[in-house]
C-alpha cells in the first residue's frame, strides 16, 4: 500500500490554526503520465544561434543602453 502524511498548519508564522470539518478524498485512480518531451532542440522563434534578451526597467539613461549594447544584448 501507499503511504502519504499530510500536514496542515502555519509556515514561516506564530500563532495557532484551527481546521474543522476537514475532509480527506483519496482517489484510486493513477494520474497519467507526462507526456514525453519533443524531440530536437527547444523552438526559440527564430533559427539565430544566441539568445542574449534581457527584462529592463522603465527608469532607463542613455548610458543603461550603453551598458546594455557592450553586452552584445538585445531588447
Amino acid at each position: 500500500t501507499d503511504q502519504a502524511i499530510l500536514a496542515l498548519g502555519l509556515e514561516a508564522v506564530t500563532g495557532a490554526v484551527w481546521f474543522d470539518d476537514l475532509n480527506v478524498t483519496v482517489y484510486s485512480k493513477p494520474r497519467p503520465h507526462p507526456p514525453t518531451p519533443p524531440a530536437g532542440p527547444p523552438y526559440k522563434g527564430h533559427n539565430l544561434t544566441r539568445l542574449r534578451g534581457a527584462m529592463i526597467g522603465i527608469n532607463l539613461q542613455e548610458q543603461d543602453f550603453r551598458d546594455f549594447a557592450s553586452w552584445n544584448a538585445n531588447h
